[in-house]
């Protein structure tokens, strides 16, 4: 490879990080408060408050299809005991953010994470 080649492909791989960066900032920033939501066959179960200081939470969310034990610590919510065949649920990474889900889908099982009370604007700029 040449010095140009090595040159432009670091440029590339720095440019492709901007618009992710971009979309964290305007949608985290977007929210006054989080919260998860647990829908179990289509039907809202839980509305629980998400905050970085409140205590461990641990519920089961039992149906006719089956048991999924779901937890929430440190503003994370992710799914630490189910009884499914393939236990994908179990691997999903623990989700924060609004927008992120976690699905199980032997149980007809959502655990999303919403965000509600978007920020007024402190300045107007011309």
């Amino acid at each position: 490879m040449k010095k140009w080649d090595i040159i432009i492909i670091i440029t590339l791989i720095i440019i492709s990080f901007i618009p992710e960066t971009v979309i964290f900032i305007t949608t985290y920033n977007k929210y006054n408060s989080f919260y998860v939501e647990v829908y179990s066959q289509g039907k809202l179960l839980k509305k629980l408050p998400l905050k970085k200081d409140a205590e461990k939470v641990t519920f089961t969310i039992d149906n006719r299809l089956g048991t999924n034990i779901v937890e929430i610590d440190k503003a994370k919510v992710k799914i630490i005991d189910a009884d499914c065949p393939d236990k994908i649920c179990l691997k999903d990474h623990a989700i924060s953010k609004p927008g992120e889900a976690i699905i199980c889908l032997p149980h007809k099982l959502v655990v999303k994470i919403i965000g509600e009370g978007k920020q007024e604007t402190d300045e107007v700029s011309f």
